[in-house]
């Protein structure tokens, strides 16, 4: 996105993805490991899908795939943060969650008014 965007404001979400779920995945990572859990080396095959799919677009096309991508990617993912927040038990994972999820949010509602400016 950072590259194929076309409009100035995905690529400034672009450039927040890239720097807030680097932090996010460093600090995931670190926490697995403390707790011998082992992550996925790779994305999933639906992900790697979106990604070639994107891959294949660009400027108008890819900002309305990529916006439609992130605002679904992140409803789900918030979803699942505040159902991790009730009910995760290990205080550990619960505190990642608990102070991920605010900047997921924000997140969601940035892309959501890209997404409302774009129609």
């Amino acid at each position: 996105a950072q590259q194929k965007a076309g409009n100035a404001q995905v690529k400034n979400f672009a450039d927040m993805m890239v720097k807030d779920h680097t932090k996010a995945n460093d600090e995931l990572m670190a926490l697995a490991k403390s707790k011998n859990i082992t992550l996925p080396a790779a994305i999933n095959a639906d992900s790697q899908k979106k990604r070639d799919d994107l891959a294949a677009k660009s400027g108008q096309d890819f900002d309305k795939d990529y916006v439609s991508i992130m605002l679904d990617d992140h409803k789900k993912t918030v979803d699942a943060f505040e159902d991790a927040s009730k009910n995760l038990k290990d205080p550990d994972l619960k505190a990642f969650v608990d102070k991920t999820l605010p900047t997921l949010k924000m997140h969601l509602d940035a892309i959501q008014k890209i997404n409302a400016g774009m129609k």
